[in-house]
């Protein structure tokens, strides 16, 4: 992942979206992330979503949720929350929104530019060195 990433970066994309359902769980991937969205809804609609999607049981379902951090948790540690409990229609127009401000943020300069900065300083201490080794 760390490997597209980086070509995401050179290619010079603005943002990149990651899906890591266990983001906070894991926490491996908390270092490279600007911004955290959750996607969320109700308990009852999480489970009912998972035993549809994955032709669990309730049972099966239920300790598959419980082996999470609960949704309210993530929710409350996420910078950006898209409700996920009303119509599909609504859901799109909060993704729509959501990609409408990445489009205007300019945080990624930031990030370019130190990248630029150690970048110039690595290939000025290897022209010192040169430097010195020919003299």
């Amino acid at each position: 992942m760390l490997k597209r990433l980086l070509g995401c970066f050179f290619r010079g994309e603005q943002f990149v979206i990651l899906d890591v359902p266990l983001l906070y769980e894991t926490g491996k991937l908390l270092f490279i992330v600007n911004r955290v969205v959750v996607v969320w809804c109700s308990a009852e609609q999480q489970l009912c979503r998972l035993m549809a999607r994955n032709n669990l049981s309730e049972d099966e379902a239920k300790r598959r949720v419980n082996s999470q951090l609960p949704l309210d948790e993530k929710r409350s540690r996420a910078d950006i929350g898209i409700d996920n409990n009303r119509s599909i229609e609504d859901t799109r127009q909060q993704v729509d929104d959501l990609y409408v401000s990445l489009r205007v943020s300019r945080a990624h300069w930031k990030l370019r530019g130190a990248a630029l900065l150690v970048a110039s300083v690595l290939f000025g201490c290897l022209i010192w060195i040169g430097l010195v080794l020919l003299s």
